[in-house]
């Protein structure tokens, strides 16, 4: 997903609600559920289904599950959709190293505020510091 600078959610009503919501300018600490942070960017354009939203993009990039995943949404009906915003990764942690630690918050929710979890936030600035560049 980074690749193709995006985030993905759905399957469900109540997770593509929660990413609509977002917004150009929104800042993103995106967390991979058991693994970790994998990202930190700002979101460039609102949320969408996934296979229009990388309609017309290469998909050479991306893994063949990644791909096959996108084509079936199509066939889906729309209350079980994947959607994805678009977002300007300013920082990425290392492919198969997210960035986690003890104590880390971490929400099972699609979308949650961060603004009270300033241990997260400082530990995830200091993370960012040399982390990969988008490309």
């Amino acid at each position: 997903m980074q690749e193709q600078n995006f985030w993905c959610c759905g399957g469900r009503k109540l997770y593509w609600d929660m990413a609509k919501k977002l917004a150009p300018g929104d800042e993103i600490c995106a967390y991979t559920s058991g693994k970790g942070y994998v990202g930190v960017g700002v979101i460039i354009k609102p949320a969408q289904p996934i296979d229009g939203f990388l309609r017309g993009r290469d998909e050479g990039t991306l893994e063949q599950a990644t791909i096959d995943a996108i084509h079936a949404n199509a066939s889906r009906p729309p209350e079980s959709q994947e959607y994805a915003v678009e977002v300007r990764w300013d920082h990425k942690a290392p492919p198969g190293r997210p960035w986690r630690w003890d104590g880390c918050f971490a929400s099972p929710m699609t979308l949650c505020s961060m603004r009270e979890q300033r241990d997260t936030l400082r530990a995830l600035r200091a993370a960012t510091i040399g982390a990969q560049s988008p490309d």
